[in-house]
């Protein structure tokens, strides 16, 4: 079964195959997640890229990414950019293990969570052989006994707990802001 089938994650790039702001498109994808239609908007990504990391589209050498935890962390003190009242209550560390990341999922519905990918970018078993290179933000949308489901790249992808236990790092559960907002 496919994850909130009624989320089209094809069109949740935001800019993320061209520049480095997963972070930002995890948290996009949260709370398209959270709010369903219409999606946040590219712009809106690109915009808290630019505020949390200095990046800038004039100059591609700016583009270094984030850190997971302090994106969360400044979103629930200075809420969404296009709307500083979408704030979220609240953000804890979610363990990796698996008891660990199934509840969490159970609990908040999805999890941010950081990977680190191997250079080919493999979301196989056969990948696990290899070291992982570089940091990779991605939303947790379903965790069970079969594997973890990530939303990356525009797209649902299955991992294996024998890949996740190998590449994932870190996990956070965000509380979604007061429902009536």
């Amino acid at each position: 079964m496919t994850p909130y089938p009624e989320i089209d994650w094809s069109q949740t790039m935001g800019g993320n195959d061209e520049e480095g702001d997963c972070g930002p498109v995890a948290l996009a994808n949260l709370m398209n997640l959270w709010y369903g239609p219409p999606l946040v908007e590219r712009t809106e990504v690109e915009r808290l890229y630019t505020i949390a990391s200095g990046w800038t589209s004039e100059n591609p050498g700016s583009d270094r990414g984030v850190i997971l935890e302090t994106l969360i962390r400044d979103w629930c003190a200075n809420g969404w950019p296009a709307d500083p009242t979408v704030k979220p209550a609240g953000y804890e560390a979610v363990s990796t293990d698996q008891a660990a990341l199934m509840t969490g999922v159970r609990r908040y519905g999805a999890l941010v969570a950081a990977v680190m990918l191997p250079a080919d970018q493999d979301f196989s078993d056969d990948a696990l052989s290899e070291p992982g290179t570089f940091g990779h933000a991605v939303l947790v949308v379903a965790a069970d006994p079969d594997g973890v489901r990530l939303v990356t790249w525009a797209s649902v992808r299955r991992v294996s707990w024998r890949w996740w236990g190998r590449f994932g790092r870190q996990a956070f559960g965000v509380e979604r802001p007061d429902p009536d907002l």
